[in-house]
């Protein structure tokens, strides 16, 4: 597991990642999870559990299109948005109501611009696949439970191994990498990049030898 003051660091770096890549919607700095937060989330379906989330502010970070990043010290939570992306005329009539925008060919021209970068920014999710990083050596098994490992989707048994043991700002890099290739290309190819870019993965601890054994150097997994 990592350090208190290693998590408090790379979660507060992880903010600015994301405000580098311009996908930065809200965030809270010190946020306090409460203790009735996973029961609480345990019995909604997955779209409740992100409203609820939402409105109560249970996040670190929250991106312009509305996912969510959760951070606790032994488990990092992305909750990609369900939320479906408008269609062009839902857009219009959302946003340019007046008959007058739609008038002019320039008019029509600025607002297919601009609602091509909303399409960028608010990909349609059906379903949403949520991402949740563990660390747990209370359940550790070398056969069936890694040390380390991400969860893909919900209600399936999979696990992913790491060798390494992640923090909030390699998971949160790992995440926006994947699933925001636009936005991170635009990031990685400035020196915006520079600030944060040894740190995501050079530098991370492994697993301890007590939750890692040589058997499993035999098979697949991630770092």
């Amino acid at each position: 597991m990592i350090s208190q003051a290693t998590f408090n660091s790379t979660s507060r770096a992880s903010i600015n990642l994301v405000r580098n890549t311009g996908l930065l919607g809200n965030y809270n700095s010190n946020i306090i999870y409460p203790n009735h937060m996973p029961g609480e989330l345990r019995p909604l379906t997955y779209i409740e559990a992100w409203e609820r989330c939402t409105h109560n502010q249970w996040f670190n970070i929250q991106l312009e299109d509305g996912s969510l990043f959760i951070f606790k010290i032994n488990s990092y939570t992305y909750l990609m948005t369900p939320v479906k992306t408008l269609t062009f005329e839902e857009y219009l009539n959302e946003f340019y109501p007046e008959d007058e925008w739609g008038d002019e060919d320039e008019y029509r021209v600025m607002i297919s611009q601009e609602y091509d970068n909303y399409i960028d920014t608010h990909t349609k999710n059906f379903p949403p696949m949520p991402i949740r990083y563990d660390i747990d050596d209370v359940h550790y098994c070398e056969h069936s439970h890694p040390y380390c490992h991400f969860h893909f989707g919900s209600e399936n048994d999979g696990r992913i191994a790491t060798k390494k043991i992640l923090t909030p700002l390699s998971f949160t890099a790992f995440v926006l990498r994947s699933f925001y290739p636009k936005s991170w290309k635009t990031y990685a190819q400035s020196q915006l990049i520079d600030e944060h870019i040894h740190f995501f993965k050079d530098g991370l601890d492994v697993a301890p030898v007590n939750y890692w054994s040589n058997r499993e150097d035999n098979f697949l997994f991630i770092g």
